[in-house]
Formats: C-alpha cells, sequence, structure tokens
C-alpha cells in the first residue's frame, strides 16, 4: 500500500502570489519608484495614473506598463490592487488617500505626508478607521549608508553619541528652472523644512529615538520662491544635539563624484562617523580609522529598499517602520519646527503616548 506522506523532493514550495499595485502621479519623483518596483521580487505595477494623459502614457510606455489612466478612482475600480503606490505632490495626498482606503487598499505615500499637522492627523485616522495599511515613503532612512551608521551606533561602535551634523547645500531655489517639473516648489508658503527638512528629521529620529526639543531659524533667499529656502535645525534627541542644516540657495564645491545628498557628522565617546558627499562613511576612533564606500546607485538602491519593505510587511504583517502613526512624529518635529522660527524659541516636544 502506497504510503500518503510525501518525500522530501516531492514537497512544493508554494507559489507566491504577485502583489498588483497601481502608481499614481507620474512626475518626476515617480521614476524612482517605477525603478524600484522593477526589482522588488513577486510586486508588478499594473497601471500609472495621471492627469496629464501624456505624462501617463510617457511613464507607462517607458517601464512597460500596460495600463494608464487619469483617474485615480477609475484605475482602483478596473484594477482591483493590492496595493497603491502615492507619488503625487502632497496637497492631493489626503483626497488620493482616502480613495484607496475606501477599497481598503494598503497605501505607500511619498513624503511630506500632507501640507499641515491636522491634515496628517486626518489622513493616519481616516486608514487606522478604514482598515487601510498606510506607509510613508522615507527613503532617506533606507540609504545604505545610514544604515550602517545605524549599526554602528547600536554596536557601541562610537561610543555614547553626543553630536549630529546633517548638513545639504544647492542652488536649486535660486533658478527658475531649479526643481525641473517641480516647479509647484516655488509657490509652497512652506517650503524647505517640509520638503527636505521632513527626510532629516526622520533620519535622526531612526539614529537617535523621539526628540525632546526642538528650535529652527530659517530665510527666504531666494527671490523666486514663497517660503524658506534655508533653514537650521537643532534638535535634541535623547541628549544627542542633533544640528540640520539645509539650504537650496547656496553654492557647494561638489566633490568629483558626488553621490550623498546629504553630509554627514556622528560624534560619540569612543569615535567619530562622517558621510563623506562622495558616498564614503568614514569611522575615526583612537584605536585606527576605517572606511565604506557605497554604490553611486545608493539614492535608487534606498526606493527600492523601502518599497522592498512595504511589500514585505504586506505579505508578513509585521509593521512599516514607517507607518502612519510613526510619521505623525515627525510630522510633529516639521510643524514644531515652524512654530519654533515663528517664536524665536525652543518648542518642547511631547513623549509618544503609549
Amino acid at each position: 500500500m502506497k504510503s500518503g506522506r510525501m518525500r522530501p523532493w516531492e514537497v512544493k514550495e508554494p507559489v507566491q502570489k504577485t502583489l498588483k499595485g497601481v502608481l499614481i502621479g507620474c512626475g518626476g519623483v515617480s521614476a524612482y519608484h517605477l525603478h524600484a518596483w522593477k526589482h522588488v521580487r513577486d510586486a508588478e505595477i499594473a497601471a500609472v495614473c495621471d492627469r496629464n494623459v501624456e505624462r501617463a502614457k510617457k511613464r507607462a510606455a517607458e517601464y512597460g506598463i500596460p495600463r494608464y489612466y487619469t483617474d485615480a478612482q477609475t484605475a482602483l475600480e478596473q484594477i482591483s490592487p493590492d496595493f497603491v503606490d502615492i507619488a503625487t505632490r502632497p496637497g492631493s495626498h489626503f483626497e488620493l488617500v482616502k480613495t484607496a482606503a475606501a477599497r481598503k487598499v494598503p497605501v505607500l505615500c511619498q513624503k511630506p505626508l500632507a501640507e499641515t499637522m491636522d491634515e496628517s492627523r486626518a489622513i493616519v485616522r481616516h486608514c487606522v478607521e478604514s482598515g487601510a495599511r498606510l506607509m510613508v515613503n522615507e527613503n532617506f532612512r533606507h540609504q545604505a549608508w545610514f544604515r550602517r551608521l545605524k549599526e554602528l551606533i547600536e554596536e557601541g561602535t562610537l561610543g555614547q553619541p553626543f553630536h549630529c551634523r546633517l548638513h545639504v547645500r544647492s542652488r536649486s531655489s535660486m533658478d527658475p528652472d531649479g526643481f525641473g517639473d517641480q516647479g509647484y516648489f516655488f509657490d509652497m508658503p512652506k517650503f524647505i523644512i517640509l520638503e527636505l527638512g521632513v527626510h532629516l528629521l526622520d533620519t535622526v529620529r531612526f539614529l537617535f529615538g523621539e526628540a525632546q526639543s526642538i528650535y529652527a531659524r530659517t530665510a527666504k533667499i531666494s527671490p523666486y520662491t514663497a517660503g524658506e529656502d534655508f533653514a537650521q535645525i537643532t534638535v535634541d534627541c535623547g541628549g544627542v544635539t542633533c544640528m540640520i542644516d539645509t539650504s537650496w540657495a547656496s553654492f557647494r564645491l561638489e566633490s568629483e563624484g558626488s553621490v550623498a545628498h546629504a553630509d554627514a557628522v556622528v560624534e560619540g565617546t569612543e569615535g567619530t562617523a562622517v558621510l563623506a558627499p562622495e558616498g564614503v562613511l568614514h569611522l575615526v576612533r583612537g584605536d585606527g580609522k576605517k572606511s565604506w564606500p557605497f554604490s553611486k546607485d545608493t539614492i535608487q538602491e534606498s526606493f527600492t529598499a523601502t518599497h522592498r519593505h512595504f511589500a514585505e510587511c504586506l505579505r508578513s504583517g509585521q509593521e512599516f517602520e514607517t507607518s502612519g502613526r510613526d510619521t505623525l512624529r515627525t510630522m510633529e518635529l516639521v510643524f514644531a519646527a515652524y512654530e519654533s522660527a515663528a517664536s524665536d524659541r525652543v518648542v518642547g516636544i511631547e513623549p509618544p503616548a503609549e
């Protein structure tokens, strides 16, 4: 009589369903998203959507995507996706997230989550009430040099960190065409902190934990911008003084092969780590020096890592690193920075609720 037990070589691996997504927004940042999805196993973009039909059609052709739409509701109805990737400007996020959440479709939403704190909370609350999972696309914390820096901190290689500096310079706001097809940047009343500072505030939270206070100074240098294009922010993260220094109105001495968008320094009692513009992380300690070079494609690879994390968490049920709830902590810092700059005072940050 033949045994019903299968031999080891007869056991078949379960077939994993390919996650099917719709990408909404076919502007400049969408190229990073679509390239990333090409490198995420068992996930694909089945359709793109943009109110500009020519832009949607162009992106679909570039990435071999079979369908394109100009209306998000129609795209979701006809595709019935497993997820939505929103890559539009922040003012559109609330309505697009609501559209997806109404169908309980998980959402990956490009940062910043919203243009106000109230709207940020409303987006998260709406997803919680509808049961739709929400992750915010914060790719800076997924850049390989910041992941390695986090490991050095957690391993104790730097000893007790006490100082961090993140420094970003470009000349983009002084050129009327400096932001390419993201020309709407020039009309934003809240600008460099909301668009760039949000990345860096999330990064210091990732590296050092929650903030206790924040102080900011801002200025509008460019004649072309409605909002601030220079900001210096000091954040106290558990005794680590983090200085975020950003300008889109400055000349930068570019090094040959410049890779990193942000220069970084972290000082600890046992060592200092320095991220150089060419994408090399240097470690200096009393017992010597060490360096880790990173790929010139690290920025694009950070989008791939972000999207891969999103897909893996959809399958496993694990919490997203930058879930909607977690991102509210970053958005609180963004708007506390604006409050500080307006009042010229240090703003205290309430600890997260249990």
